[in-house]
């Protein structure tokens, strides 16, 4: 049987209370007053709303204070919800003025319960078809069985359909924005079929089977509702479906996408068959690659390590041009040669050299990694 909460219970009287100018109560299921506009009744025996719960009564007034333990004169009238009496609205005052509010105050109780329980459970059907949209595509423990397919059926989801799945982040800078929220309705109003939800920092999309260039004008037309607003997120891309029973390894993979591509920072979006060395550094521990480039910048400040990358990265983005890399930096290209020949004596790697390109190149890959963590 639905139950009146405290805290509503509490709401609805000082709303209502304030509107008429008379004292309002609210009596539970058991006869125990849960709301009252005299705070010091809250807890109370209500004995008229006992016999309106007990003998099924469609109003009981009270016309002496000593009449009933723990009532006052007035009116006092059945919540009903669906046929079952769930508790009391009781009016205090002269009964003609209290009886001219009570049927009004009796619906409009019944009507803001209703409202309370209809969102209440709105929001739990959401949390539950949540929980099982996780547990299905992002568990690695989950098994698909007939038990979950039906689970599934009871959100509407089928999950033999063939799909595709996709994973965004945002920038840090956007992290907080309401704008997230936004971008998880925009994905689920692009395709009525799209299954889209959030999961630790990530959003989670599994949109119907389609090859990449389809994916890409998916993602193309996302991108373009935000390209004039102050945000910026990435998306990995699974490398196709196989079978129903390896959603999780598409999860898997389009979240090493998202991570490509969300370190690097320059594409908006990736696939995971566009990975190469991706997928190696993906392998290597944290350790390992924080240990590495202690070897390459070794007693170099975090802040001379995250200077001499960026000029690195630049000159290397540039084919090696002294001038365009300067201008880009916004320095003197005398002022770049002296920073290069500066790295080249601290570390004993000439970043000039073509040599020792791959193992600069390497350290600016995992140290995007460990900037981002």
């Amino acid at each position: 049987m639905l139950q009146i909460s405290k805290q509503d219970a509490a709401d609805i009287v000082d709303q209502l209370s304030n509107l008429i100018k008379l004292k309002i109560n609210i009596v539970g299921s058991d006869a125990i007053i849960i709301a009252n506009s005299d705070r010091e009744r809250v807890g109370d025996f209500h004995e008229a709303a006992n016999q309106i719960i007990q003998n099924k009564l469609e109003e009981l007034v009270v016309v002496t204070d000593d009449q009933f333990i723990g009532t006052q004169t007035g009116t006092n009238l059945p919540l009903v919800i669906d046929g079952q009496i769930i508790g009391v609205v009781g009016i205090t005052g002269p009964y003609e003025e209290a009886r001219a509010y009570g049927q009004i105050i009796k619906k409009m109780t019944e009507i803001l319960i209703q409202g309370k329980d209809r969102d209440s459970r709105i929001l739990k059907f959401k949390q539950d078809k949540e929980r099982f949209e996780i547990e299905w595509i992002c568990d690695p423990q989950t098994v698909i069985t007939d038990s979950l397919r039906a689970k599934g059926q009871e959100f509407n989801i089928d999950i033999k359909k063939p799909r595709r799945l996709l994973l965004l982040c945002m920038a840090q800078a956007n992290e907080e924005s309401d704008l997230k929220t936004d971008i998880l309705h925009d994905i689920r109003r692009q395709d009525p079929d799209t299954i889209a939800f959030r999961n630790l920092n990530f959003i989670v999309a599994a949109i119907n089977d389609r090859p990449d260039d389809k994916i890409e004008i998916f993602i193309d037309r996302l991108i373009a509702k935000y390209r004039d607003k102050d945000m910026k997120f990435f998306i990995g891309v699974d490398d196709g479906f196989t079978d129903m029973l390896k959603i999780h390894d598409q999860y898997n993979k389009a979240k090493k996408a998202l991570i490509s591509c969300s370190q690097l920072g320059i594409q908006r979006y990736c696939f995971y068959s566009n990975l190469n060395i991706e997928l190696v550094l993906d392998e290597i521990p944290l350790n390992a690659k924080q240990l590495y480039i202690s070897k390459i910048f070794k007693d170099f400040s975090k802040e001379e390590i995250d200077e001499s990358v960026n000029t690195i990265k630049v000159f290397y983005e540039e084919d090696g041009s002294i001038k365009r890399a300067a201008a880009r930096l916004n320095i003197h290209p005398n002022t770049l040669q002296y920073k290069l020949k500066r790295i080249e004596a601290r570390t004993g790697l000439d970043p000039r050299k073509l040599k020792f390109a791959a193992p600069f190149s390497l350290a600016e890959l995992f140290l995007v990694e460990m900037n981002n963590l």
